[in-house]
């Protein structure tokens, strides 16, 4: 994974007495998938009470980098191997197949931190080839997932920057349906400001189209709301208060930054 994102498989250079490292890694990747890919998915699906152990947490680990190279492999490297359709295909029904055990039992994953961990680690990798992603998943149903389990992040206290970038991910490339989508899900979560607050945080980061920027502005005053509510929020803690008044201020900066999502006057 870390030769395809440095486009080391670009060329596929070879001699006649050995193969090219592409062409290694290629068959490496088969083998694997070939030999391993069933128990992976078994051990993934909490049966045999697997969520008592580590089980799940390191298959997912694994499923996490195999499925991130077919991703990058598809995506980024120019190929003529006449076994891509077919690839393809196994590539597809293998990220439908881990999606739908982690989309259903992310409950039972946040239950311990190794798990949960490996979790975000699962969603991040896939969405840093988010185009692919969307191939085989549809993207509301990626956005909705990680947007529940960073949900649940905030109301355990646990920071989640991989979830972050992954959503962010998502964000950079999205359509205005997904754009939609995306601000209605923090909006009906106004009863957790830090969530909402922090969601909106990643989409001033992020938007740079015309079409996501007109979207935003036309939502950013009632964030701007939820995001006031926030400070003004009852907390149990003075640390939690002083998280607060500071997501508040990174929100706050990046919002008076982007005039052109909110034009607020010297006074307000």
């Amino acid at each position: 994974n870390m030769l395809l994102r440095r486009n080391y498989f670009v060329t596929k250079s070879a001699t006649s007495s050995r193969k090219s490292a592409y062409d290694l890694f290629l068959e490496i990747a088969r083998t694997l998938r070939r030999k391993m890919w069933k128990d992976i998915v078994r051990r993934i699906s909490f049966n045999e009470n697997s969520c008592c152990n580590s089980a799940p947490s390191y298959a997912l680990l694994l499923a996490s980098e195999m499925l991130s190279f077919w991703g990058y492999f598809f995506h980024r490297v120019d190929n003529s191997d006449p076994l891509d359709e077919e690839l393809r295909s196994t590539y597809k029904d293998d990220v439908v197949k881990v999606f739908e055990l982690v989309s259903s039992s992310y409950h039972e994953f946040s239950a311990t931190l190794d798990n949960f961990n490996s979790l975000k680690y699962f969603l991040a990798s896939m969405t840093a080839c988010s185009q692919y992603l969307m191939f085989c998943i549809p993207p509301h149903a990626v956005i909705e997932t990680i947007m529940d389990i960073m949900k649940i992040s905030f109301l355990v206290k646990r920071d989640s920057p991989l979830l972050e970038a992954a959503l962010c991910s998502l964000i950079k490339d999205a359509q205005l349906d997904h754009m939609e989508f995306i601000t209605t899900h923090a909006l009906k979560s106004s009863e957790e400001p830090a969530y909402a607050t922090k969601i909106f945080l990643l989409l001033i980061t992020v938007v740079k189209s015309q079409e996501q920027i007109k979207h935003l502005a036309s939502r950013s005053e009632t964030f701007l709301a939820i995001m006031m509510g926030l400070v003004r929020s009852k907390c149990d803690t003075p640390s939690e208060e002083a998280a607060n008044v500071a997501l508040f201020s990174k929100a706050a900066a990046a919002l008076i930054s982007r005039k052109e999502l909110l034009l607020l006057s010297g006074r307000e």
